[in-house]
C-alpha cells in the first residue's frame, strides 16, 4: 500500500497535521498511519560546507585564494541534526512512499529548508506544496484538499537559494579578506563581516560617534510658581519659536533679562485648552515587538527573550510559535481566541480582564483577524492550554507579557484628558502640561501595576484669560547631554525599520515591506555575533540604563570599510538592493543565474578593494591634527593611532595617541584638543572593565603620555611639595610629592630600572577617590612593594571596597582583594541555596559512579551531586556568578548539555553566554557558539 510523506518544519506543526490525516502512531522521527507519514525538519538540518570542504588548501586563510566562488554549493548536516536528517532521507527513499508534500512554513525560509533536505536525499518523487497560514483543523483539511503544485513556488525556491548563497559568498569572502588584512599579532579574533551583521554594527557605530563628538554646552531652565483662582501650579519658561526642546536658554544675556523681569513679580495671564484624546489598543505581538518590550520592562536581551519564548512554546505549550513577524491572526481563529480567553478567565492574574472581554465582547477584530497581515506565521498569543507549573522567573515574565498584550489588543480605546496651560508674563511664556487617564480601556491590562494616576489641574473659570500671580521662580543651570545610547529595544527597532537608513525611496519601501535587516528569528543572533566578535558590548550607561555600545574595535572596522570605499557593506542599502532583486525572482521577473552573476561580481569587488588598499594611504586627504607637542612635526591619523610624522621605525619622535584609552575610542576632536592643549573637557564614553560608563578628561603629561582623570577628581594645585624617600632606581634622586603625584625628581629625564629611556616612576595622589598616604607610598616603593589592606576605595559603581596595593616590576599598580566573607568571618566557599529534597533523576554514570540505587542526583546547598559512593559527578549551583536552576541541571544530567544560557560573568567582569556540558570526570564545561 502506498503512502504520502508530509514534511513539516516543526514537530508541533507535524502533530497538528497528523491528527487531521489520521497518522496516530508516534514514532521517534515521525507520526505514522495507514495512508500518511508526517515528519518534521526542526529548522535547518543542513548548512553549506566551509571553504575547506571544497579544497584542503583553503584551510589556510590567504588573500591569494580569494574570492572563493564555488560552482555548486555543497551541503552538510548541521550539528545535532544527523539523526532526524537520516530518518527523513530514509522516508524519502522508502518504497511505500509515492508522494511527498512540503508542509514547511509558508515563506522563503520554509521553502529553503525543504528543498535542501529533498536535494540532499537524492529523491525524485513528485512533490506538492501545502501552504498553511492557519493551523486550525478546518484550514489544514482545506489546504490538503487543494495543494499547490511544486512548480508554482519555484520562484520562491530560487529566491531562497539566492539569498542563502549570496550571504555565504559575501560574508565568507569579506571575513577572510578583512581578517588577513586587519588582524595583528595580539589580535586573535576573526574580523567578520556580512550583509546584516555589518550594517547593524554601522547603526551602533553612528550613535557612538555622535556620543564621542558631543561637547557639553551650558544652558539654563526657569521654573515659576503661579497662583490662579486660588490654586498653585508650576510652569516652565519656553520659546515657541526656538528649537526643541524649547525650554532651554543658551544666551546668558537672555537669561539675565528673564531673571530681572521675574524678580519684579509682574502679574500674568493664564489661558488653557482641554481636550480628550483616544488611544487605540496596541496590536498583537510579533517576536521583535516582544523582544523590545521585554528589554524595556525587564532588561532582557533579545536572545534571552527568544530563549524564554521558545521554552514556553516547545516545553510548556503555553504560547504559539514565537519566531514570527506577523501581528495579526488568521480570520478563522476566532474560536481559538475564545478558548484562550476562557482558559485565562480561570487564572487569578488575568481573571478580571478575561471576564470583561467575555461580557463586553472583543474590540479591534478587523485588525486582529486579518489574513493579509499574516505571513509565514501569525501573531504570538497564549494557546489556552499547557501548565505554568515549574516556569522559570524569566519564562513567567514573558508569558505574562504575551497574555497581557493578547488581552489588551481586544480591549476598547483608552481615553485621556490633555491640558495645556500657557501663562504669559510681559510677553514671556510659561507652559504647564498635564495628561490624565480618564477611561483606562486597554491600559487597565497593559500598564505596569501600581502606576499612579496624575491629578488634573482645576479648570480656569475663563479659559481665554485668567489673572495669574507669580509666587516664585527658580533658575537651574544644566549641560547638554550626548544622545542616549541604543538599547537592544532601540536597535531591534532600527533593524526592523532599516528603510529609514536608506536614502533611495524605492529601496526604503522594499526594506519596509520585507521587514528590514535580518528576520525576527535571526536578529538576536546578529546582536550576539557583534558582541562575541567584540565589535559591540552590553554596558551600563552613565544614567544607569542598560544599553549597547560600539567598541573601539567596532569603530575601527566601520572606519576602515568606509575608507576602503565599501560603504554599501556598512549600510542597509545592500540588503534593500538584494531584497528588491529577490522579489523579482519570486515573481518570475528575473533569473536566478543573473542574480548570482551580479553577486559573484560584487564579491570579487569586495575582495579586490580589501586586498589592494594600503595602510599608508588609508587616510590620504585627511587633514593633519596639528603639530607634535614634542618635535613640532605634523600629526597624522592611522587606523589605530594619531602619530607624529617623525615617528615610526625610521623616525626619532615617540609621541603617539592610541585610539583606545580607558575603554574609550579617542576621536579626532579629542586628539586635536590633546595636541593643541594638555587636557580635554570631561567627556562621556569611558568604560570600566565591567562595561560601566563614566565621564573623564584625557590629559597629556609633559613627556607626551596620555592619562585619564575621572570627572570630579581635580588635581590639587595647592599640594605641598615634599621629598618622601630616595628613588629606588636612582641613589642621587628623591621621590617627591607634587600636584601631579608621587614622582622621581628625574621623571622624564633619567633612565630607570623599568627599561625606559626616561624615568616613568609616578604614583597618583588619589586612587579610586582614596588619597594615598605617605606611608602607603613608602610601602609600595620599599623592598616588599606592597601596602597593608587599605579601606575606603570607591568603585565606578560608587561602592566602597578594600584592597592591598602591589607595585609590579613595570611600575604599574596591581590590586589584591581580600576573600569574600560571610557574616561569621570565614571565607565564602560558595553561595548557598535552599534544598529541594526530591530526587532529580539517575546519575548519567560518568566518572567513578557505582551505577546502583544510590546513584541519583540530589540537591545540596551548593551543588547538584550524585549520592553514589565515590562518584565525582557534581555541578555547582552557582557558576561564574550565575545561578544554575534545578530545571537547567536536570536537562544537563539528562542530555549531557543545556541550551545556551545567558548571564555568566567572566573573571574579567564581562558577561557571556554558553551552554553547559558534562565532562567525563563529572564536572561541568562550557561550549560556545561556532565562530566563522
Amino acid at each position: 500500500m502506498s503512502r504520502t510523506l508530509i514534511i513539516a518544519e516543526k514537530p508541533s506543526v507535524a502533530a497538528d497535521i497528523a491528527k487531521v490525516v489520521g497518522a496516530d502512531t508516534k514514532e521517534t522521527h515521525a507520526w505514522e498511519g495507514e495512508s500518511h507519514v508526517v515528519s518534521w525538519a526542526v529548522g535547518h538540518l543542513l548548512e553549506f560546507v566551509p571553504p575547506e570542504g571544497y579544497d584542503d588548501s583553503l584551510k589556510r586563510w590567504r588573500l591569494k585564494d580569494l574570492p572563493i566562488l564555488p560552482d555548486e554549493f555543497k551541503l552538510t548536516p548541521t550539528r545535532g541534526a544527523s539523526k532526524q536528517l537520516t530518518a527523513l532521507k530514509k522516508y524519502l527513499k522508502a518504497k511505500d512512499i509515492d508522494r511527498v508534500i512540503n508542509a514547511c512554513d509558508a515563506g522563503r525560509e520554509g521553502e529553503l529548508i525543504f528543498r535542501e533536505i529533498y536535494r540532499y536525499s537524492g529523491s525524485k518523487k513528485p512533490v506538492d506544496r501545502l501552504w498553511l497560514q492557519s493551523m486550525t483543523a478546518k484550514s489544514i483539511k482545506e489546504s490538503l484538499g487543494n495543494p499547490r503544485g511544486n512548480d508554482t513556488v519555484q520562484g520562491l525556491a530560487d529566491a531562497a537559494d539566492c539569498r542563502a548563497e549570496s550571504d555565504w559568498l559575501i560574508g565568507m569572502n569579506a571575513t577572510r579578506a578583512l581578517t588577513v588584512r586587519l588582524r595583528s599579532q595580539r589580535d586573535k579574533i576573526v574580523w567578520s563581516a556580512g550583509r546584516v551583521q555589518t550594517a547593524t554594527l554601522a547603526m551602533i557605530v553612528r550613535r557612538e560617534r555622535e556620543i564621542l563628538d558631543h561637547e557639553p554646552e551650558p544652558y539654563w531652565v526657569i521654573e515659576a510658581e503661579f497662583k490662579a483662582e486660588g490654586n498653585d501650579y508650576a510652569a516652565n519658561w519656553f520659546d515657541p519659536q526656538g528649537e526643541a526642546p524649547r525650554n532651554r536658554i543658551f544666551d546668558a544675556a537672555r537669561r539675565d533679562a528673564l531673571v530681572k523681569l521675574l524678580e519684579g513679580k509682574p502679574a500674568g495671564t493664564a489661558t488653557e485648552t482641554r481636550k480628550d484624546s483616544k488611544e487605540t489598543a496596541p496590536p498583537l505581538l510579533d517576536l521583535t515587538t516582544l523582544q523590545r518590550e521585554a528589554n524595556r520592562r525587564f532588561g532582557f536581551s533579545a536572545r534571552a527573550t527568544l530563549s524564554a519564548a521558545q521554552a514556553l512554546y516547545e516545553q510548556h505549550k503555553l504560547i504559539t510559535y514565537p519566531r514570527t513577524d506577523s501581528r495579526a491572526l488568521p480570520s478563522d481563529y476566532g474560536e481559538k481566541v475564545d478558548e484562550a480567553i476562557t482558559w485565562l478567565a480561570g487564572r487569578k492574574d488575568f481573571k478580571e480582564h478575561a471576564e470583561r472581554l467575555k461580557a463586553d465582547g472583543l474590540e479591534n477584530t478587523a485588525r486582529n483577524f486579518d489574513d493579509k497581515a499574516v505571513s509565514d506565521h501569525f501573531a504570538i498569543i497564549p494557546t489556552g492550554a499547557g501548565t505554568t507549573t515549574g516556569l522559570r522567573n524569566d519564562e513567567k515574565k514573558i508569558f505574562d507579557l504575551v497574555v497581557r498584550r493578547f488581552l489588551a489588543a481586544f480591549h476598547p480605546n483608552a481615553i485621556s484628558t490633555e491640558v495645556e496651560r500657557i501663562t504669559t508674563v510681559d510677553s514671556e511664556l510659561f507652559r504647564t502640561r498635564r495628561k490624565v487617564l480618564k477611561v483606562p480601556g486597554w491600559r487597565a491590562v497593559w500598564e505596569k501595576p501600581g502606576k499612579e494616576a496624575r491629578e488634573l489641574l482645576p479648570p480656569l473659570a475663563n479659559a481665554e484669560g485668567t489673572p495669574a500671580e507669580l509666587l516664585s521662580h527658580t533658575l537651574e543651570e544644566k549641560q547638554t547631554k550626548p544622545p542616549a545610547r541604543l538599547t537592544e529595544a532601540g536597535l531591534l527597532g532600527l533593524m526592523e525599520t532599516a528603510g529609514k537608513e536608506v536614502d533611495d525611496a524605492h529601496l526604503a519601501k522594499v526594506l519596509k515591506e520585507t521587514g528590514g535587516l535580518g528576520t525576527p528569528a535571526t536578529r538576536a543572533e546578529t546582536i550576539e555575533t557583534l558582541i562575541n566578535r567584540e565589535y559591540a558590548a552590553r554596558c551600563t550607561a552613565i544614567e544607569g540604563r542598560k544599553a549597547l555600545r560600539a567598541t573601539p574595535r567596532g569603530l575601527r572596522l566601520i572606519d576602515a570599510l568606509e575608507r576602503i570605499k565599501l560603504p554599501r557593506l556598512t549600510s542597509a542599502e545592500l540588503t534593500a538592493d538584494l531584497e528588491d532583486a529577490l522579489r523579482g525572482i519570486e515573481k518570475g521577473d528575473a533569473a536566478r543565474s543573473d542574480y548570482m552573476k551580479d553577486v559573484r561580481a560584487w564579491t570579487g569587488e569586495i575582495v579586490e578593494a580589501i586586498r589592494d588598499f594600503t595602510f599608508d594611504t588609508l587616510y590620504d586627504g585627511t587633514e593633519t591634527l596639528g603639530d607634535c607637542p614634542v618635535c613640532k612635526s605634523p600629526i597624522f591619523e592611522t587606523l589605530r593611532t594619531y602619530v607624529c610624522g617623525n615617528g615610526g621605525p625610521k623616525g626619532t619622535c615617540k609621541f603617539v595617541i592610541w585610539k583606545e584609552v580607558g575603554g574609550r575610542y579617542v576621536d579626532r576632536k579629542s586628539a586635536a584638543q590633546l595636541i593643541v592643549g594638555t587636557e580635554t573637557p570631561p567627556k562621556a564614553g569611558f568604560f570600566t572593565r565591567d562595561n560601566r560608563e563614566y565621564e573623564a578628561a584625557l590629559g597629556r603629561d609633559e613627556d607626551g603620555r596620555i592619562r585619564v582623570r575621572s570627572k570630579g577628581i581635580e588635581e590639587d594645585s595647592e599640594v605641598e611639595e615634599i621629598d618622601i624617600m630616595p628613588c629606588p632606581h636612582h641613589d642621587d634622586l628623591m621621590i617627591r610629592r607634587t600636584a601631579r603625584g608621587y614622582r622621581c625628581t628625574g621623571h622624564g629625564e633619567r633612565e630607570c630600572a623599568y627599561g625606559k629611556k626616561k624615568c616613568n616612576l609616578s604614583l597618583p595622589l588619589v586612587l579610586c577617590q582614596k588619597e594615598l598616604t605617605v606611608d602607603q607610598v613608602k610601602g609600595l616603593l620599599g623592598e616588599e612593594h606592597t601596602t597593608e589592606l587599605i579601606e575606603g576605595f570607591i568603585s565606578k559603581r560608587n561602592r566602597p571596597f578594600s584592597a592591598t596595593l602591589k607595585l609590579a616590576e613595570t611600575g604599574r599598580i596591581n590590586w589584591e582583594f581580600p576573600p569574600r566573607t560571610r557574616g561569621g568571618g570565614e571565607e565564602e566557599a560558595g553561595r548557598q541555596f535552599e534544598v529541594n529534597p526530591e530526587p532529580m533523576g539517575k546519575c548519567p554514570g560518568v566518572g567513578r559512579c557505582p551505577k546502583d540505587d544510590t546513584a541519583i542526583i540530589m540537591e545540596t546547598p551548593t551543588a547538584f551531586a550524585c549520592q553514589g559512593s565515590g562518584c565525582s559527578v557534581s555541578v555547582p549551583r552557582e557558576i561564574c556568578k550565575r545561578e544554575v536552576t534545578r530545571e537547567e541541571a536536570i536537562t544537563l544530567f539528562a542530555n549531557n548539555e543545556t541550551v545556551v544560557l545567558e548571564g555568566f560573568i567572566s573573571r574579567a567582569g564581562k558577561p557571556f553566554a554558553a551552554s553547559l556540558y558534562l565532562k567525563k570526570n563529572g564536572r561541568h564545561g562550557f561550549r560556545f557558539g561556532a565562530r566563522s
